[in-house]
């Protein structure tokens, strides 16, 4: 039986993780390691004592818990899962998010797509009048390779959903 080499792969999202402290850059950013992503926190502000230290699941997700004891394993396993954050940047009322849709996998060039997508407020709509960071920060599993952050709906993300459709991804967990 010959080897068959996975062209593009689904990676699942593990958990997500809450991202309290305010980062007012619209960026976004892959940590691979527990201190790559301690440096960010902090430097939007995030002490180090409330830096998320481990992940319960709830339903289907698992979320992290700031409250977790020391002595607990963190939740996030860096040597096999990495973090990929989409921060929005400071908005200037509420109605704003941002949300990763999709992670994919291209093995042949080991590069990685995020799919996310950027919402603003309809005209006219109620909304918080106080500035905001949206994010959405999340686990998967770690890969090596690029990481290329992709706006939904762009030229971009349409070839990335038409090689899905083109093949049968696999789901990596």
């Amino acid at each position: 039986m010959e080897a068959v080499e996975i062209v593009l792969a689904v990676l699942q999202i593990i958990g997500a993780v809450q991202w309290t402290p305010e980062h007012k850059k619209a960026e976004q950013l892959v940590f691979r390691s527990a201190d790559e992503m301690a440096a960010v926190w902090m430097a939007d502000g995030g002490k180090k004592e409330h830096m998320p230290q481990r992940y319960n699941e709830v339903g289907e997700i698992r979320v992290f818990d700031e409250g977790a004891k020391k002595d607990q394993p963190p939740g996030i396993n860096f040597e096999k899962e990495m973090v990929l954050a989409v921060f929005a940047g400071e908005k200037p009322t509420g109605g704003h998010s941002v949300k990763i849709e999709k992670v994919v996998y291209g093995a042949a060039k080991k590069t990685v797509w995020v799919i996310y997508r950027e919402k603003a407020p309809e005209p006219g709509a109620g909304v918080t009048q106080a500035l905001t960071y949206p994010s959405h920060v999340v686990a998967v599993k770690k890969v090596e390779g690029e990481v290329r952050f992709v706006k939904a709906g762009t030229k971009e993300a349409a070839l990335v959903e038409d090689m899905l459709q083109k093949t049968q991804p696999v789901k990596l967990k």
